[in-house]
């Protein structure tokens, strides 16, 4: 420590303030009378600390406190010169003092409002900026953030505190105390004015998805229906019922993997869309010898009348089951080529 010599700092002041666990104080001028009439150094010399770390060793110590009616001064001495000099330049921008309340367990001073300790901090200049959160006080202990730092005088010798009744002599002038509940009440309603916004945002974003989805769907049902009516139409000129199935579900994985597809080479490539290559493959595949709709079986006028789609189907599945039963297996095609008779 060495005797570099400080002007008094304001460290606290009449008016609204916020503690370090967010409660929000209206501090009195009786409060601040009570703490500059309770200090004692002799008692507890208050410490100055920075960031209210108590297990580090003090920058300094405090010599008096003095209450001007608006502001409470605190005379600093014993100041390790090397933090004076970082404090002068801007190193720590706010002060923070700690203040017992009347029922803390430590409270020398018990009924009373007292000075704890009161440290340099490092918090936004910038008004509306969140003030930083500080370790969790003894029980009863309040923190609260006040004006400017302490600055090094440019006098020789140790301070003396003044006489009760008088003024100080180079006394600071304090900046405007900022209203931190305000400060806060204006950031929690920004905070949920962006939370709405993206709550609306992602309303919008549901409700386009489900509207995408069920466009899909009903194209993907007409789609389904303009098949099934096509492939009841070749059912009539001789493709077989019981491929039906089978070729809906091949469209149906067609269309999940949209894109055409190229056939041929060089100057004779063409890209096709795979459901008319589907349906051109329907289109080519008849049952030799048998038409599902009117008409004759292929054979001349002696041929016998050919079967509606219904009836060859539910005697390919009869001939179908009758050679499984007898241990022979037939495939699908072989059931409707019996059942159609050539």
């Amino acid at each position: 420590m060495s005797a570099t010599v400080l002007d008094p700092v304001e460290i606290s002041s009449v008016g609204p303030a916020v503690d370090s666990r967010g409660k929000p104080w209206n501090i009195t001028a009786e409060m601040l009378q009570q703490i500059a009439e309770t200090y004692d150094p002799t008692i507890h010399e208050a410490p100055i600390l920075v960031n209210h770390d108590k297990a580090a060793e003090n920058k300094g110590l405090t010599k008096a406190l003095k209450f001007d009616g608006h502001s409470l001064m605190a005379y600093p001495h014993r100041m390790d010169s090397e933090f004076a000099d970082k404090v002068n330049e801007g190193r720590w921008p706010k002060l923070s003092a700690g203040f017992y309340g009347p029922d803390a367990p430590e409270n020398p001073h018990k009924g009373k409002w007292a000075l704890q300790e009161f440290s340099v901090v490092q918090i936004p200049g910038k008004k509306g900026l969140a003030s930083p959160r500080f370790s969790e006080p003894e029980q009863g202990v309040h923190y609260f953030i006040f004006g400017e730092p302490m600055s090094k005088s440019n006098s020789d010798g140790d301070s003396t505190a003044p006489a009760p009744d008088a003024p100080p002599e180079n006394a600071v002038a304090p900046p405007p105390v900022e209203d931190q509940a305000s400060a806060g009440d204006d950031l929690s309603a920004r905070e949920k004015a962006l939370a709405d916004r993206e709550a609306a945002l992602k309303q919008r974003e549901s409700q386009a998805s489900a509207r995408e989805s069920a466009l899909a769907d009903q194209e993907a049902a007409a789609a389904e229906a303009e098949l099934a009516a096509f492939c009841e139409g070749q059912v009539g000129e001789g493709f077989a019922p019981f491929l039906v199935p089978h070729v809906k579900t091949i469209a149906k994985v067609l269309r999940s993997h949209p894109g055409s597809v190229t056939f041929g080479e060089g100057d004779d490539a063409q890209d096709k869309d795979p459901i008319e290559v589907l349906k051109e493959f329907v289109r080519s595949v008849r049952l030799e010898g048998v038409r599902f709709g009117e008409g004759e079986i292929a054979g001349g006028d002696d041929a016998p009348k050919a079967r509606s789609p219904k009836a060859v189907a539910a005697k390919a599945s009869k001939i179908q089951s009758d050679a499984k039963a007898a241990g022979e297996d037939i495939t699908d095609t072989e059931a409707v080529r019996r059942a159609g008779g050539n």
